[in-house]
């Protein structure tokens, strides 16, 4: 999953759900499918701020020994 697709797709649910004209079980599909992009999103993001610190984590260790 790409994070800037899914944040378009979200915010384009927004958009459709902010409309007054929406019924109200299209409105229940929408949201339904912005909470699963959501949960989508979380889960990517902290796979990604797990990897970063591994990196990080890395590039310390690293400077560490090359100061020693």
């Amino acid at each position: 999953m790409e994070l800037d697709k899914e944040l378009n797709k979200l915010n384009q649910l927004s958009q459709e759900l902010d409309r007054d004209d929406i019924s109200i079980d299209d409105a229940v599909v929408k949201y339904t499918e912005s909470c699963k992009i959501i949960e989508s999103c979380v889960k990517e993001l902290s796979e990604t701020k797990g990897k970063v610190t591994i990196l990080r984590d890395r590039i310390e260790n690293m400077i560490e020994e090359n100061l020693d």
